[in-house]
């Protein structure tokens, strides 16, 4: 821009807040003007604030998590008002994932819950965690666990036996 001072003549003057010679810009590639703004960005109380969440997205993630996971995302968006695409773009500004990903890891604490309480019977397991059945739960625990549901079972409950479990193995085929 016109009128605005390189690096040359002056870095390391005497009087400029923040010289430090006149090796330090002209190395960095940057003006003056970069590099006093992108200073006082940083120093303003408001730069390192906490992040607030919209209330809605708050009221999203309460639904989300009321629910295990199980309510639909175009009905929380249609309860806000927002379009499906609005929500989630929004959803996953305010919280870093989207309202789906934030629904499987939902539906995936409810059947670690259920399994703890239950580890004889996946398949009601399944059901009642939102599931379409007991191979889509053991498809979604290999993605989020890194094993089947009687993998993490035997890791997580060792004190139970094969015969208490039913003897039976997943769905899913474990000889991977």
């Amino acid at each position: 821009a016109k009128g605005v001072a390189g690096t040359k003549g002056v870095a390391g003057r005497k009087g400029v807040p923040g010289a430090k010679g006149p090796d330090l810009l002209r190395d960095s590639g940057r003006s003056w003007v970069d590099y006093t703004t992108l200073r006082h960005s940083f120093s303003r109380p408001t730069a390192l604030q906490p992040h607030r969440v919209s209330a809605p997205a708050v009221w999203a993630w309460q639904q989300l998590a009321r629910h295990s996971g199980s309510i639909p995302v175009s009905s929380l968006a249609r309860h806000i008002g927002w379009s499906r695409a609005h929500f989630t773009g929004r959803f996953r500004v305010e919280f870093g994932l989207s309202p789906k990903t934030a629904a499987r890891i939902f539906r995936f604490e409810h059947a670690c819950r259920a399994l703890k309480a239950d580890p004889r019977h996946l398949a009601a397991v399944a059901q009642s965690s939102g599931y379409y059945d007991q191979a889509h739960m053991t498809r979604e625990w290999q993605v989020l666990a890194g094993s089947s549901p009687r993998q993490w079972i035997a890791r997580e409950l060792p004190f139970l036996q094969d015969y208490e479990l039913g003897g039976r193995d997943d769905d899913a085929d474990e000889a991977q």
